[in-house]
């Protein structure tokens, strides 16, 4: 029973061309290319088919979305951020009685403070026309 069956099989292949692939010499090497706005599609040779895929001219100059950032930080990326903010807690300009400058960040800390109380100030004081 199954010989008759791969026998019709291999007969079918034969018939349709399915079961014969070209040469690699014959075969030809497809390339898909990206290409903005206007731009002509490169000519194709024997050796190579170019496909074309049109995007618009606004994204030419744009990282593709495959490849942009998401919001997703890797955990060893997150532990070194971490680290870093740890260690700039104790240097210049953070308002720390220890390390050397911490007056400088008390300063910087007062001025933005007097800063935004005195832009709290003018948002509320009245209009007068």
């Amino acid at each position: 029973m199954r010989a008759p069956l791969l026998l019709a099989t291999a007969l079918l292949a034969t018939v349709t061309g399915l079961g014969t692939a070209a040469p690699a010499s014959a075969q030809t090497r497809g390339t898909v290319i990206t290409i903005f706005g206007n731009d002509k599609c490169p000519v194709s040779n024997g050796e190579q088919t170019n496909i074309c895929v049109r995007a618009p001219e606004s994204d030419r100059f744009r990282i593709p979305e495959t490849l942009r950032a998401t919001n997703d930080v890797a955990p060893s990326a997150q532990a070194r951020v971490d680290a870093a903010r740890a260690v700039d807690n104790s240097t210049i300009g953070t308002c720390s009685a220890s390390g050397p400058g911490g007056m400088i960040g008390c300063h910087r800390q007062d001025f933005a403070r007097a800063r935004a109380e005195n832009k709290a100030r003018k948002a509320a004081a009245p209009v007068i026309k």
